[in-house]
């Protein structure tokens, strides 16, 4: 996920095969305290979802972001790599609370910058990313969620 300071980013990514990543309503806060621990500080958070089988944020990169980061011989950003580490450890703690191995994750988090040009874009993600548990049927409204 190549990241660049001063745009707004899509972040996304979902259970391998479609599976659930979040069973107890615990799950949801551990996998935001790694969040905060992990990846608050490299960007501005303008929303979230967490879904059963998937997660959505909305992030205002920052230059703290776009900092590359070696990992090994490859090269990041502060932000991709900070994601990376969430989903790993998050996965960790999944796998051993459920008794299981593997992956966790179809793939690395995806980012998707939102600067293509359409100055309203980014708003209408972020009603996208807010109307997902509405849309799923897991809530009956948007007030008090």
């Amino acid at each position: 996920m190549i990241i660049n300071a001063n745009q707004i980013y899509h972040i996304y990514n979902q259970g391998n095969n479609g599976e659930r990543i979040f069973y107890r309503e615990t799950d949801y806060y551990v996998f935001m305290d790694f969040f905060k621990r992990n990846v608050y500080s490299f960007g501005e958070t303008l929303a979230w979802c967490l879904m059963p089988n998937h997660f959505h944020f909305l992030i205002y990169a920052t230059e703290a972001s776009a900092k590359p980061v070696k990992i090994g011989n490859i090269f990041s950003t502060q932000l991709s790599n900070s994601f990376r580490k969430l989903q790993s450890i998050y996965a960790q703690h999944f796998n051993l609370q459920q008794s299981r191995t593997g992956s966790l994750f179809r793939q690395k988090a995806k980012g998707k910058c939102l600067d293509n040009g359409r100055t309203q874009y980014a708003q209408t993600v972020f009603h996208y990313i807010h109307q997902n548990p509405l849309r799923a049927g897991l809530v009956n409204s948007l007030e008090g969620t």
